[in-house]
């Protein structure tokens, strides 16, 4: 869980930033890849209502975790590591449902 005082800095921040909302680490990740790894639910919440693409996907991993191969999105990692609530959260969105996953991957 993330701690209050540190949700509103974020929400504040993003407020502001949201024009770069989907922008990419040195790593390829974007702000709600990295919320999403670190279980931050009302973080993901924020960066969802902000509007952050639910399917972007990472670039070119440089390290950090080994698991997250090019082509990753915040649903593979929270899937990963077995996050329900992040799940549903992003499954809830309809850029996001089984549907579309299915018309994007074939899978």
């Amino acid at each position: 869980m993330v701690p209050n005082g540190f949700f509103v800095c974020f929400q504040a921040a993003i407020s502001v930033l949201f024009r770069w909302i989907d922008s990419r680490t040195s790593d390829g990740l974007t702000a709600l890849h990295v919320a999403v790894q670190h279980n931050a639910l009302e973080c993901v919440l924020a960066l969802i209502e902000a509007g952050a693409s639910l399917m972007v996907v990472t670039g070119s991993v440089n390290g950090g975790e080994s698991y997250l191969q090019p082509g990753t999105t915040p649903l593979h990692i929270a899937a990963r590591h077995g996050n329900i609530g992040i799940i549903q959260a992003l499954l809830q969105v309809p850029s996001c449902g089984p549907t579309f996953i299915w018309q994007m991957t074939g899978y």
